[in-house]
C-alpha cells in the first residue's frame, strides 16, 4: 500500500493515481529523490483542505502560494522517504505538488542560505567558566578580551566543574576543542595573531598588558561543517571515515580575523557552495536518511555495508556511449587544482611553462643534473629547459639566484592532479592550503623569514594568510566605530573572502618544531626550543628556489607520503612507505574505477528495495547505479523498474 503524509496528516489520493519517482545516487549527482507532479484533490476533500486550506475561500491570499513547502513522508514498503512537498500549482479543485527527499531535500541543494549568516555561535562557547581570581569568574566564548584573559592568566587551570584543562581549549585536537589559537601571520596587516607569548602574558588590573594581543580562533573544518548541518536541522551521524582519519580530522581553517563569531570567519557562500567545495576537497559523499546525514569516502562508498542487489529478471537493456563533458568532471574523475590566491609560481608552475618550455624527460635526477652541468653558463641563464624525472614525477628548472648565478632546483611541488592532458579543464578547489614562513627575532621579512621580536632567541614556523585581522582592538569601541583612530592601519573591510585557507595540526604531542640553537660559547644547546607548529605548504621561497621547512619540524609524527605534506594533490616519489598519514591527493585517487563512458540502461521486475546507492550485480558484473526510476501505485511499488548503471571495474 502507498501512504502519503503531508504536514503530519495523511493526504487523500485519487483512485488510480501513480507516482513516478526518480532516485539519484549522491555519488554521481546531488539531485536526490524527486517525483513528477502529484495531483491531490481539494474540492470535496476535507482531508486535503485541512492540509492546504480552502481554495474557494474569498481570502485565498492567506493560503499557501506556489513554491510553499511542507514536510512529507512517502511510504510504499519497503520504501520509506522523508522530505518536502512543494506546491507547483493550485486551484479550487486540486493542488499539484512535487515530492523531494534525500539529497534533493537536503542542504546540498540549499542555494538560498549563506553560511556566514547562520547562527553558528562563538568559538570556545561550550567550555563553561574558569576562575581567574578569588572573585572573578570568566566565561569562555563571551568576547575576545575575556578569552585572551582565559588563555593567558588561566592557561594552567581547569574549567569549573569539569576536568577539562584550559590549555586543551586553546591547543587541543579535533574532538577536544572546536578551535585552536596557534600563531598565524596576517600579511595584509603585517600582524601576528595568537602570538607565541600570549600564554605568558599576565593581564594587569586595567588590562593594558593585553591590548596588543590579537586573538583569531581557527576552527576545525569538520567541527564547522557539523555545526552548519545542525543549524539547518540535520544531525551528523556516521562520519567516522573522516573524524577518525588523522589526515582529515586535523584540518582547520587558518583564520586571521579577530572575532569569536564563527560565521564571520567563513566566506559568503551558500550552503550548497560550501558543501560542494568540501566534497571536492575531501572526496566525500553525503547521504541522508530523514534528518540524519552520513559522510563516506568515495574509496569506501561501495564497500561500507553495501551488499550487492542481484538482478535476474531483466526484460530489456540498452547500452549507450556517453560523451563526457570535461567541464562536468569533478574531483572524482577530472583534473584537480587548488585555486590558490597567492602561491609562488615556483611551487605551482604556470600552465604556460608546460606549453612553452623545452620538456626533457629523464629517468633519474642524476641524468638531469649531468645534462645541466654540460650546458654553458649563457645557455643556463636563458633557462629554457624543464627536466621531468619520470619515475618520481618531479620537475626541475634552472633558476637565477640573487648573485646572478644559475642553479638547478626542484619546482612544481604542488602540481595539480592530472587525469587528462587538457590543462584548460580543471576543477578548482576554493578551500586551499595556506603558505608558511619562518619567524626570527632578528631579521626583517626576507626570503620567507618574518621578524617576531616577541620571542627573543627563538624562531619557529608560522602559517601566513593574505587576509585582514579586521581590527587591532580586542574590545569593541563605539567611539572607534564612529571615529576610527588614525593609528589603526588594519584593513577594516568586512567583506568575506571567496576562499578558505586551511592548515593541519594534530596536537601538542604530534605537531611541533624542535631546534637546538647555539649556546653562548657557540656549541649546540642541550635544551632545544619547542614550538607548536601546524603544517600547510611547508616551503618558504627564495630566488634560488623553494626551501623546505626543516626536517626537524616535527618528531615521530611528521610522516606523510612525501615532503609536500598533507595537502599535496600528486604523490611524488620516492614515497615514504612508513607514512603515518596520507594526503589529499590520495583521498581523491583511491576510489574504485567506475567506467562512466558506457551507460547500461536496464528494465527489470525483481522485487527489491529500490536503493540506488547499493551496488547491483547482473551475472558476474558489478555495477554502480547512477539513477533508478520506479512507479508507485496505490498498491505499492509496481514491478517494472529502470536502472541506469555504470560498471565497477
Amino acid at each position: 500500500m502507498m501512504q502519503l503524509t503531508i504536514n503530519n496528516q495523511i493526504a487523500e489520493i485519487k483512485n488510480g493515481t501513480t507516482i513516478k519517482l526518480t532516485r539519484v545516487n549522491p555519488y554521481f549527482a546531488d539531485q536526490g529523490d524527486y517525483t513528477l507532479e502529484v495531483q491531490l484533490p481539494l474540492r470535496g476533500c476535507p482531508t486535503n483542505l485541512a492540509i492546504f486550506g480552502p481554495r474557494n475561500h474569498p481570502a485565498t491570499t492567506q493560503y499557501p502560494h506556489i513554491g510553499e513547502q511542507y514536510t512529507m513522508q512517502l511510504i510504499a514498503p519497503p520504501l520509506q522517504l522523508e522530505g518536502t512537498a512543494t506546491v507547483t500549482s493550485i486551484t479550487e479543485a486540486e493542488v499539484k505538488v512535487q515530492l523531494k527527499a534525500g539529497v534533493k531535500a537536503s542542504p546540498l541543494n540549499n542555494d538560498t542560505t549563506y553560511i556566514d549568516e547562520l547562527p553558528l555561535g562563538n568559538a570556545w562557547d561550550g567550555f563553561g567558566s574558569v576562575q581567574e581570581s578569588n572573585s572573578a569568574v570568566l566565561s569562555s566564548g563571551t568576547d575576545v578580551r575575556t578569552q585572551i584573559k582565559i588563555f593567558s592568566s588561566c592557561i594552567g587551570q581547569k574549567f569549573l566543574r569539569t576536568t577539562t584543562p584550559v590549555r586543551q581549549a586553546a591547543y587541543g585536537t579535533y574532538g577536544q576543542t572546536d578551535a585552536i589559537c596557534l600563531p598565524i601571520y596576517s600579511s595584509t596587516d603585517d600582524i601576528i595573531a595568537n602570538p607565541a607569548n600570549m600564554i605568558t602574558t599576565t593581564p594587569g588590573l586595567d588590562g593594558d598588558s593585553i591590548d596588543s594581543i590579537t586573538l583569531a580562533p581557527c576552527p576545525y573544518l569538520l567541527d564547522i561543517t557539523a555545526r552548519i548541518f545542525r543549524c539547518l536541522g540535520f544531525t551528523p551521524n556516521d562520519w567516522s571515515q573522516y573524524t577518525e582519519n588523522p589526515l582529515t580530522r586535523a584540518i582547520y581553517i587558518a583564520n586571521t580575523r579577530q572575532t569569536l563569531q564563527r560565521a564571520k570567519i567563513l566566506p559568503h557562500w551558500t550552503v550548497k557552495e560550501y558543501l560542494n567545495e568540501l566534497q571536492n576537497l575531501l572526496g566525500c559523499v553525503f547521504t541522508f536518511k530523514g534528518r540524519y546525514v552520513d559522510m563516506y569516502t568515495r574509496q569506501h562508498y561501495y564497500t561500507q555495508n553495501r551488499k550487492p542487489i542481484t538482478i535476474t529478471q531483466v526484460s530489456d537493456t540498452h547500452t549507450i556511449n556517453i560523451s563526457t563533458d570535461p567541464e562536468a568532471e569533478t574531483t572524482a574523475n577530472g583534473n584537480v587544482d587548488y585555486d590558490y590566491p597567492n602561491i609562488s609560481p615556483m611551487l605551482r608552475l604556470p600552465d604556460e611553462v608546460w606549453e612553452n618550455a623545452t620538456i626533457l624527460p629523464t629517468a633519474t635526477y642524476e641524468e638531469a643534473k649531468n645534462h645541466y652541468d654540460k650546458l654553458t653558463d649563457y645557455y643556463k641563464k636563458q633557462s629554457p629547459n624543464l627536466y621531468t624525472v619520470t619515475p618520481t614525477n618531479r620537475a626541475y628548472a634552472i633558476l637565477i639566484d640573487d648573485l646572478d648565478t644559475p642553479v638547478l632546483r626542484e619546482v612544481d611541488q604542488f602540481a595539480p592532479l592530472m587525469r587528462t592532458t587538457n590543462r584548460e579543464q580543471m576543477t578548482k578547489l576554493r578551500i586551499t592550503p595556506a603558505n608558511m614562513l619562518i619567524t626570527d627575532p632578528h631579521i626583517a621579512t626576507n626570503n620567507g623569514q618574518l621578524k617576531d621580536p616577541t620571542t627573543t632567541g627563538r624562531r619557529y614556523p608560522i602559517i601566513a594568510v593574505a587576509d585582514t585581522i579586521l581590527t587591532k582592538s580586542n574590545i569593541y569601541s563605539v567611539n572607534n566605530a564612529i571615529n576610527p583612530p588614525e593609528t589603526d592601519t588594519t584593513d577594516t573591510t568586512t567583506e568575506a573572502k571567496d576562499h578558505i585557507d586551511i592548515a593541519w595540526y594534530n596536537g601538542e604531542n604530534d605537531t611541533f618544531y624542535k631546534e637546538y640553537f647555539p649556546g653562548p660559547d657557540g656549541s649546540p644547546s642541550k635544551n632545544p626550543t619547542i614550538s607548536l607548529c601546524p603544517i600547510a605548504i611547508p616551503y618558504t621561497i627564495a630566488s634560488d628556489g623553494p626551501r623546505h621547512i626543516p626536517a626537524t619540524l616535527v618528531t615521530k609524527a611528521y610522516t606523510f607520503p612525501t615532503p609536500e605534506g598533507p595537502f599535496a594533490l600528486t604523490t611524488k616519489g620516492p614515497i615514504n612507505t612508513l607514512a603515518t598519514y596520507g594526503n589529499i591527493g590520495q583521498l581523491l585517487t583511491t576510489a574504485p574505477t567506475i567506467d562512466t563512458r558506457i551507460e547500461l540502461q536496464v528494465q527489470f521486475t525483481d522485487t527489491i528495495n529500490p536503493d540506488p546507492t547499493q551496488p547491483y550485480l547482473i551475472g558476474s558484473r558489478r555495477y554502480a547505479c547512477a539513477r533508478l526510476e520506479i512507479t508507485i501505485g496505490q498498491n505499492g511499488i509496481q514491478p517494472l523498474k529502470q536502472a541506469y548503471l555504470y560498471e565497477i571495474q
